[in-house]
């Protein structure tokens, strides 16, 4: 089982030991697990309407195509990585921290498998989608996604190989966005 490997299961215990010892840290790691997928969902809507990088006239035919473009490369990584963590899911069937490990007490309630992170795949998808047409803001969403995943092997309900299977997804499906996608439109 991929959860069970000793490496993943030592970084585990060291991120998850972290938890319960400070009620502050703890509720930042239940922030950053939980309410900080909201806000990075709250400024991917704020950094696509206002983003503006090409020199297209506002609301002119270029500007919308820009916008399209932009909204459909965010929407369809992000939406695309989160369809097929569900369904690697259901292949994988590797059950939670919690599940596995008998002293694992999660700092959130979480259900369903784990393998591989949908939170890991969808907020990395978004963030290398923004880091493509903007790189200052995109090292944010990727530090935020970032610390999402950890943030969720610190609240016991994911392995770390279950976060980094995440990131992988979404750097492969936010490529193939960008190779097959985000080019034929703007050949359009």
């Amino acid at each position: 089982m991929i959860e069970t490997f000793p490496l993943n299961i030592s970084i585990f215990n060291a991120l998850h030991g972290l938890a319960f010892r400070s009620p502050f840290f703890d509720s930042v790691v239940v922030f950053c697990a939980t309410v900080l997928g909201t806000i990075v969902v709250l400024a991917t809507i704020i950094f696509l309407f206002y983003h503006h990088k090409s020199g297209a006239e506002k609301y002119s035919i270029a500007w919308f195509r820009e916008k399209t473009l932009a909204i459909g490369s965010v929407c369809g990584s992000a939406l695309a990585a989160y369809v097929l963590t569900i369904i690697l899911k259901h292949i994988v069937s590797a059950p939670r921290p919690f599940a596995l490990i008998r002293d694992v007490v999660p700092l959130i309630p979480e259900s369903g498998f784990a393998f591989p992170s949908g939170h890991a795949a969808f907020f990395g998808a978004i963030a290398l989608i923004v880091y493509k047409f903007d790189k200052k803001f995109g090292i944010a969403f990727i530090i935020a996604a970032l610390l999402i995943g950890i943030a969720r092997v610190v609240a016991g309900v994911h392995f770390p190989i279950d976060i980094v299977a995440g990131y992988i997804l979404a750097a492969v499906v936010a490529h193939f966005a960008d190779k097959h996608i985000t080019r034929k439109l703007l050949s359009l």
